[in-house]
């Protein structure tokens, strides 16, 4: 299936949960940081595709995300 294809969203599928997961975090500098990347705690997911990258000034706690 293609990105852009049109798909009609399947119906049947209701998520009772939402889904939940630990994350870790390292940034690029420890005493300047310009940068976090924030992952999965968990070794359960490829690190190398699972996380994501934003500006420290851009980022706030996730206690704080509604």
């Amino acid at each position: 299936m293609s990105a852009v294809e049109d798909a009609t969203p399947d119906q049947s599928v209701e998520l009772e949960h939402l889904p939940s997961f630990e994350l870790s975090y390292l940034f690029d500098d420890d005493d300047e940081p310009t940068e976090v990347t924030v992952f999965p705690a968990s070794d359960e997911f490829d690190i190398s595709t699972n996380w994501i990258t934003a500006a420290a000034e851009s980022a706030i706690p996730l206690d704080r995300v509604r």
